[in-house]
C-alpha cells in the first residue's frame, strides 16, 4: 500500500505539471491557460476532473515516471497494477468516463508492468553474471536504442531514427542480442531502452540495461 501510495502521488504532480499535454481541443487549452497563468491561478487537478485521468495516465507511464523524475524501484514494479487497479475503480464509478477510455489506461498499465518486468528480469541475468565468465571482449557499446524486432532468444536493436536525421539511414547502428526465451518474451518492439553490451565471439550480450520507454524514446 504504501507504494501504491507513493505512486499516486507521483501520478498527482505528474497531472499538474503534464496533464496539459494530453489537451487537444481549443477551448480545453484555453480553460487551462486561463486559470492557470494567472496570479494564484489553479492547478491541473482542480480545473479539470477525473475524465482527464486515463489519458494523464499513458504519460505518466510512458513519459513522467521515466524521464521526468526519479522514481524508486519499489514504485516502479507498483506502478503498473496501480495504474490498473485505479483503471478498474474509475470504470465502476459514475464519472461518465467512457469504457475504451478505460481499457487504454489498461493497456498503458499492462504494457508498462511488462516491461518493468522485462526489465527486471535482465538486470537479475546480468548481475548473475550468467552470460558471460571473464570474455574476451571484442566490443563495447552503451547508449540508447530502440527494439525493432524480436525472435526467441534474440532482441534486436535499431538506432532511433530521429537521432540521425541529416545522414544516411542505410548506416543507422543496428545490434542483435542474445538473450534467454524468457526475456524475449516480454520485449516489445518499439521500447526505447538504455542498453551496455558486449560483443564476445561475435554475439552481443547485455551486460546492464537501463529505464525502457515505452514511446520507443
Amino acid at each position: 500500500m504504501e507504494n501504491y501510495e507513493s505512486v499516486l502521488g507521483f501520478f498527482r504532480y505528474s497531472l499538474n505539471e503534464y496533464g496539459q499535454m494530453d489537451l487537444f481541443e481549443e477551448d480545453e487549452k484555453r480553460l487551462f491557460e486561463d486559470n492557470y497563468a494567472r496570479p494564484g491561478g489553479k492547478t491541473f487537478c482542480q480545473i479539470f476532473g477525473p475524465e482527464r485521468i486515463p489519458g494523464a495516465m499513458g504519460i505518466f507511464l510512458s513519459f513522467y515516471s521515466t524521464r521526468k523524475c526519479i522514481m524508486p524501484q519499489g514504485n516502479l514494479n507498483a506502478a503498473g497494477p496501480a495504474a490498473r487497479r485505479l483503471a478498474n475503480w474509475l470504470g465502476i464509478q459514475s464519472y461518465g468516463i467512457p469504457a475504451v477510455d478505460v481499457r487504454r489506461m489498461l493497456e498503458d498499465a499492462e504494457e508498462f508492468a511488462s516491461a518493468q518486468r522485462f526489465r527486471r528480469k535482465w538486470n537479475d541475468l546480468c548481475e548473475a553474471g550468467l552470460e558471460f565468465d571473464e570474455p574476451e571482449v571484442e566490443e563495447n557499446f552503451a547508449g540508447s536504442l530502440r527494439i525493432g524486432a524480436v525472435e526467441p532468444g534474440v532482441i534486436h536493436f535499431e538506432e532511433r531514427y530521429e537521432d540521425r536525421e541529416q545522414e544516411d539511414l542505410s548506416s543507422a547502428l543496428s545490434l542483435s542480442v542474445s538473450v534467454p526465451r524468457e526475456i524475449s518474451d516480454l520485449a516489445r518492439p518499439g521500447w526505447g531502452i538504455y542498453l551496455e553490451a558486449i560483443l564476445v565471439e561475435d554475439r552481443w550480450l547485455a551486460s546492464e540495461i537501463g529505464n525502457i520507454h515505452l514511446d520507443g524514446g
